[in-house]
């Protein structure tokens, strides 16, 4: 007696983040953060920010991306190729203020035309409420083809 087979329709369910493979060509400002402490202290630049298709192939003196505060609110802008911007802030317009000031230095053809943000809170107890400043900047030309950065800066 042989088993029986129970037909069921065939579904393609992918990852999100698997659904369009990015390539990893696409130059990239990556800045690091750490956390502002107390006596005007900070700690070690330990938070990551990367911003896709930057344009800033010439070292810069200050970081696009100034003090902000992180939190529990996720906001995220999606390129036109698929790249994110994201950032944990405290509240939404926190993050929407963020993530404008990343835009800045991202090439102007690589932007949306609607400038669509979306936010969402996440609730988790992992995500920590703190202001965050900027350490070090590094640039990659080449994005991931190159793990050197063409520059970096440390603030």
């Amino acid at each position: 007696m042989k088993p029986e087979i129970k037909k069921k329709p065939a579904i393609a369910s992918v990852p999100e983040q698997w659904e369009i493979k990015l390539g990893n060509n696409r130059p990239q400002l990556i800045i690091q953060f750490a956390e502002k402490l107390t006596d005007d202290k900070v700690g070690s630049a330990k938070y990551a920010m990367s911003i896709p298709w930057a344009n800033t192939s010439n070292p810069l003196t200050n970081s696009p991306v100034g003090q902000w505060k992180k939190g529990k609110i996720r906001c995220s802008y999606e390129l036109p190729d698929n790249s994110k911007i994201i950032v944990f802030a405290e509240s939404e317009s926190e993050g929407r203020r963020v993530i404008n000031l990343a835009l800045s230095v991202v090439q102007g053809d690589k932007k949306r035309s609607d400038n669509l943000i979306i936010c969402a809170q996440i609730d988790s107890n992992r995500y920590k409420q703190i202001t965050v400043v900027p350490k070090i900047l590094r640039y990659f030309s080449k994005g991931q083809l190159d793990t050197i950065p063409d520059w970096e800066v440390f603030l």
